[in-house]
């Protein structure tokens, strides 16, 4: 009897050994990672106004841009980040939704708007001086598997002769996921030697810009045919030529640009 009960507990203990080794077993197994989707971008609308008075004058706000998905979540979320601090002040994180961002975002501008103090026989004189706009657009302009650049454009009207604008380049690295500015791309000590190009750039069409000298911007953005400098209107020509984009071709910046600038536009 003793010895029938000594066989049953090595068999109790072996068996359990084996249970043992199943689950290690299973614990090694790999575990498989579903696939990253590749970064896309998805388009965002919004619209909306408000009246100063029941049959105006308005208040108009449309928005059109982009919200990075997909990819590494470290690029997206320096995109993504980019995009809705310039759009709205604040970074929006991808669990808010965009409509509320905006909504926090445009709510006190419509209040301020409809609670402003105005004489009301100016109001009925010049309704339209009082009508306000603003149209915010981003744009990809570049993508490649080392660059993406995108333009925000900002239109605002205020109730003057004219409305104003101007873009902003936004130039990012993938890897590692960064905002790019001009210092990535051209060392300390050249810009001599780029405001005479960016004058002779110019000056294939001299009517459209004012003055015989051109700052170099820090409005850049490496695009395949070369490196844009995108001026505002009025920054080196007049309203009429809006906003002036000069393309200096990678020949000319031979020993100006940083090494292997040119090549994140080439693969």
């Amino acid at each position: 009897m003793r010895h029938l009960i000594s066989c049953c507990l090595l068999l109790l203990l072996a068996a359990c050994s084996n249970d043992a080794d199943i689950t290690s077993d299973t614990d090694s197994f790999p575990v498989a990672v579903p696939p990253t989707d590749p970064l896309s971008f998805e388009d965002y609308r919004y619209d909306d106004s408000t009246a100063l008075r029941d049959h105006g004058p308005f208040f108009t706000y449309h928005l059109q841009t982009l919200r990075a998905q997909g990819g590494s979540e470290a690029l997206r979320r320096v995109i993504n980040d980019t995009l809705s601090a310039r759009l709205f002040g604040f970074v929006a994180s991808d669990n808010l939704p965009l409509d509320t961002a905006v909504r926090a975002y445009v709510n006190p501008l419509f209040a301020d708007y409809t609670e402003q103090d105005i004489q009301e026989e100016w109001l009925q004189e010049a309704p339209q001086s009082f009508s306000r706009e603003q149209d915010e657009r981003t744009e990809v302009l570049f993508r490649g598997d080392s660059l993406i650049v995108l333009a925000h454009l900002y239109y605002e009207y205020t109730g003057g002769a004219h409305g104003m604008h101007f873009t902003t380049l936004l130039p990012f690295s993938v890897e590692p996921p960064a905002l790019l500015t001009y210092d990535d791309f051209f060392p300390a000590g050249v810009e001599d030697r780029l405001r005479e190009l960016l004058m002779a750039k110019a000056m294939e069409d001299p009517e459209r810009i004012f003055g015989d000298s051109i700052p170099v911007t820090r409005n850049v953005a490496p695009l395949p045919d070369g490196v844009r400098f995108l001026y505002d209107p009025y920054a080196i020509g007049p309203y009429a030529s809006g906003e002036i984009a000069l393309d200096l071709p990678y020949a000319e910046l031979s020993g100006i640009l940083r090494p292997g600038v040119a090549e994140w536009v080439r693969q």
